[in-house]
C-alpha cells in the first residue's frame, strides 16, 4: 500500500476516548497515538504503517488501527502477547469497532478470571 493513512481525527479519539471511559468510569485511562505495522493478509501479506490508538487497562492492552478512511481494525492482548481480534477482520464504523473490542475483551477477561480466580483488573 503506498497511500499514507490520515492520522486519527480529535473526534474520533474522542469518541474512542469515550467508550473507554464507559467501560471503566472510576479508572482514568490513558489513550497514546501511535503508529504500528500492519500486515494486511496475514503472515504472507503486504506491511504498511497506519496510525493507533492504544491503551492500557490492568494487564490487558488495546490497540485500534485505522487502515484507511472509514476503515478500522482492533485488537487486544495480554502480556504472554497473545493477540485476540474481534472476529471481523475491518470495520466501517470506528464506534462499533471500539465497541466490539471492548465487548469481546470483556467477555474474554471473564473467561480469564473463571479459570484463574484472583487474575488483576483487565
Amino acid at each position: 500500500m503506498t497511500a499514507t493513512v490520515p492520522d486519527f481525527s480529535e473526534d474520533e479519539v474522542a469518541l474512542i476516548r469515550a467508550q473507554v471511559a464507559r467501560r471503566w468510569s472510576e479508572a482514568e485511562v490513558r489513550l497514546e497515538l501511535a503508529d504500528v505495522e500492519v500486515l494486511l493478509h496475514g503472515r504472507e501479506g503486504a506491511s504498511f504503517t497506519c496510525p493507533a490508538v492504544f491503551w492500557r487497562m490492568g494487564e490487558c492492552s488495546f490497540v485500534v488501527q485505522k487502515l484507511g478512511e472509514g476503515r478500522f481494525r482492533s485488537q487486544f492482548f495480554y502480556p504472554d502477547l497473545i493477540q485476540y481480534g474481534t472476529g471481523t477482520g475491518e470495520h466501517a464504523d470506528l464506534a462499533e469497532c471500539t465497541m466490539t473490542l471492548l465487548q469481546i475483551q470483556a467477555d474474554h477477561h471473564r473467561g480469564r478470571e473463571d479459570a484463574s480466580p484472583g487474575q488483576g483488573e483487565g
